[in-house]
């Protein structure tokens, strides 16, 4: 009883975290932008205002990627805001009523099936549980002695080849899609593997990643605000647009 009570209390205190970690941000910008499109009306900037109210459902409810599959829309970036909250709350039922001894092996075939296929057909990428899962696996392998033998192996010794090493890894990610974008699952797949070498030499903090000190604190700052940003940039860019688009006159025509 006490471990299951304890089990209990962590699983909550998580949840407490991942809420006002996420939620309040989220509310807030998908609330901005139901306001300013309904006041707005300009829908080709903006939403209808029946896609606009059942858009902030979605996002609050944690649907929107099964939504954006079915009507695709420019404000839909929510989708990947949906997909973690749902495997917050997945996960957790999965561990508790999925035999342990099929509970990893579940988890590494799923990995394997969206190699090939997943679901939302031509909006495939809504779907995008592995890169998670991943994340999870990174966890359990950073536990175990031999994995942290083959990240030493394969990191470079010198701080030059880890900087190198780095800047490809970083360069490599968002180079996959376009380089490999005809198979979309398998593109994806490989984005998550790849951002999974980065976290798993992060989390060991033996330096791997070497990064020069005078881009410590900026980078630092970046990934402190990425997430307000990830919520407020399209927004505030139709904000913009709309603003502009009603007031043509406050941009300064170029002389003849």
């Amino acid at each position: 009883n006490n471990i299951l009570s304890e089990k209990i209390s962590l699983t909550a205190r998580f949840y407490l975290r991942r809420f006002w970690r996420l939620f309040p941000a989220s509310f807030f910008w998908i609330t901005v932008t139901l306001i300013v499109g309904v006041i707005s009306g300009d829908h080709e900037i903006w939403l209808t205002n029946d896609w606009l109210y059942k858009a902030w459902i979605a996002s609050v409810l944690c649907f929107r990627n099964f939504q954006e599959s079915i009507h695709p829309t420019h404000l839909g970036y929510y989708w990947s805001l949906s997909v973690e909250n749902q495997f917050y709350l997945l996960l957790p039922l999965a561990w508790f009523f999925v035999p342990k001894k099929w509970f990893w092996k579940s988890l590494i075939l799923i990995c394997i099936i969206c190699v090939f296929w997943r679901p939302g057909g031509n909006e495939w990428w809504l779907f995008r549980f592995d890169g998670l899962l991943m994340g999870l696996f990174i966890y359990k392998l950073t536990t175990i002695e031999a994995f942290k033998d083959a990240v030493r192996f394969m990191s470079p010794e010198t701080q030059t080849g880890r900087l190198i090493m780095t800047a490809f890894l970083c360069l490599a990610i968002p180079s996959v899609p376009n380089s490999i974008g005809v198979y979309p699952p398998l593109t994806w797949s490989i984005v998550a593997l790849l951002s999974s070498i980065l976290v798993s030499q992060a989390v060991l903090n033996e330096g791997y990643i070497y990064i020069p000190s005078f881009l410590k604190q900026p980078i630092y700052w970046l990934g402190e605000i990425s997430y307000s940003v990830y919520l407020c940039h399209l927004p505030v860019w139709l904000i913009f647009k709309d603003t502009i688009k009603r007031n043509p006159d406050w941009i300064d025509k170029p002389s003849i």
